[in-house]
């Protein structure tokens, strides 16, 4: 049996996302609980986000990209 190619990219990238954004919430100090209240979206939200899930809108992805930045800054 061989291997999916297009489902070992799509692995890779998802792996990629959930240390990336590991990587950020480390960097705010928040918990998953916290950060959700800062962002102003649900715990379930970001919890999929944490293990990887892409943002279902661009807009929600500016919205995580500027508070991650917002809370560096503090």
């Amino acid at each position: 049996m061989t291997d999916d190619p297009v489902r070992t990219e799509k692995a890779r990238l998802k792996r990629e996302r959930a240390q990336d954004f590991a990587a950020k919430l480390k960097s705010t100090g928040l918990t998953l609980g916290e950060f959700a209240k800062e962002v102003g979206f649900t715990r379930n939200v970001i919890y999929n986000l944490s293990i990887g899930q892409a943002p279902s809108t661009a807009e929600k992805a500016e919205r995580l990209e500027r508070t991650f930045q917002k809370l560096r800054k503090a």
